[in-house]
């Protein structure tokens, strides 16, 4: 296991879209993408997002043969970064018509945290 830099962005988000490409399930990833579009191109946005954003307030491993990456958050927080990193995920990915709804469920999944220090997989 190796911890990533910027120079692994494209194989980590590679691995992580290839993961999640063809889980078509109710899941938290399959909730926040548009349903219009290109499924692709809005799933490799949101990765690039979650990558960038534990590049910024966390770490990223991949696995020794690079099949597998781990993202991990343990800052947050808000940062001038955070926030165009999350306008960009908006027009990328999620889209306006679906933003209410996406930020709805993220306040209904905050009031479940523990209040303490925790990990989320």
């Amino acid at each position: 296991m190796k911890k990533a830099t910027y120079q692994d962005r494209e194989k980590a988000v590679d691995i992580l879209c290839q993961a999640f490409m063809d889980v078509l399930i109710p899941n938290s990833i399959n909730f926040v993408i548009n349903k219009s579009g290109n499924r692709y191109s809005r799933l490799r946005a949101l990765m690039e997002f979650q990558f960038d954003l534990s590049m910024l307030n966390g770490n990223v491993f991949l696995s020794d043969d690079y099949k597998g990456c781990i993202l991990y958050l343990d800052k947050t927080g808000f940062s001038f970064k955070k926030l165009l990193l999350e306008i960009k995920l908006l027009f990328a990915c999620i889209g306006l018509t679906n933003m209410f709804k996406v930020l709805r469920r993220e306040k209904l999944l905050k009031n479940f945290h523990p209040k303490e220090k925790f990990i989320h997989l």
